[in-house]
């Protein structure tokens, strides 16, 4: 019930922030994800919302796209995946839980990709009201959207250069994504306690 409020009052924030970094500062074991980010719902959805969980702690990064689509935000060095992606109204919609995951490690400069994310569940886009309805809202099992991840290391990080001169290593990191699994609780045997405690992504 704590995360579900916290995560409300995430999203109420993060109606006027944008959780983009604006210096390459970071904690030890702090990475930075850097990501082309494009949704549809029968169109392009404008200024989505993304959280990010991580898979062992819990902790939530939320973030929007900059102009140009791009978002840039700290992690904690932990085994990631995209929770949820929020659009204008406050309305949400679930991901099911492992569906497109990453580990970043020792403090890095990350690039995971052009992702665009399709959706074809308007209904289901919905608001909660109180904790009754955030709990019914949650215990929904959802589908997985369509994905498709493209490679366009050179453009991100040129532009990224032109954010951040002083970021100059910037690394390539490998995403896992699963499809056809509608059930937001299961989760794939590859991905059990154990190896969620092991490196994911090498």
């Amino acid at each position: 019930m704590r995360k579900l409020f916290i995560f409300t009052l995430v999203l109420f924030i993060t109606a006027c922030a944008t959780g983009r970094i604006e210096s390459l500062k970071r904690q030890p074991n702090e990475s930075i994800i850097i990501a082309n980010i494009s949704v549809t719902n029968n169109g392009i959805i404008d200024e989505p919302v993304l959280t990010f969980e991580t898979a062992l702690s819990g902790k939530t990064a939320t973030v929007k796209p900059d102009d140009f689509g791009y978002i840039y935000f700290r992690v904690p060095d932990e085994p990631h995946f995209l929770s949820r992606v929020g659009i204008s109204g406050g309305k949400y919609q679930n991901i099911p839980q492992y569906f497109l995951q990453f580990i970043p490690k020792d403090g890095g400069i990350y690039y995971i990709g052009d992702i665009t994310l399709g959706f074809e569940m308007g209904y289901n886009w919905g608001m909660h009201f109180g904790l009754i309805g955030a709990l019914a809202y949650d215990s929904r099992d959802t589908d997985n959207p369509s994905i498709e991840i493209k490679n366009n290391y050179e453009s991100a990080r040129r532009y990224f250069l032109k954010l951040f001169p002083d970021a100059l290593d910037i690394k390539e990191l490998s995403v896992k994504y699963t499809e056809n699994r509608p059930n937001r609780d299961s989760q794939p045997d590859s991905l059990s306690k154990s190896y969620k405690r092991r490196k994911m992504i090498k």
